[in-house]
């Protein structure tokens, strides 16, 4: 396989396990948004490193050491772009948890939403 689909692989799954896996979920749902990328984008990169060397790798031909002397830098670049690719879109396609008030703000009127803030109402000559 190439190192690519391995790597947009893992993106894939990067993303469902830290929507779904509960152990997981919580804690990632704990970070910032900005330490949720942070993270996300350093298992993304570990996942893009590693592809081209395990999909590269025989212990009979000399080892991590000559595969890693062989790995083509540009391809782990190219499988951080598809993780990253497929990771972004995984979690766009992935059901969220609704928030409800929000929606109904997007419905009510601008009166209805001052009203609820205290406001006055607005008024129209």
């Amino acid at each position: 396989m190439k190192p690519e689909f391995l790597a947009a692989i893992a993106g894939g799954i990067l993303s469902l396990l830290m929507n779904y896996v509960p152990g997981l979920k919580d804690r990632f749902d704990r970070l910032s948004a900005n330490g949720q990328r942070a993270a996300m984008a350093g298992l993304l990169l570990v996942a893009a490193v590693l592809t081209p060397v395990w999909s590269c790798w025989k212990p009979e031909a000399g080892g991590l050491g000559a595969c890693l002397r062989g790995t083509d830098w540009q391809a782990v670049l190219q499988a951080y772009f598809y993780a990253l690719v497929s990771n972004q879109s995984v979690d766009r396609i992935s059901p969220k948890k609704r928030d409800r008030e929000a929606e109904a703000a997007q419905t009510l009127s601008p009166n209805e939403i001052r009203a609820r803030e205290g406001l006055p109402p607005l008024r129209f000559p």
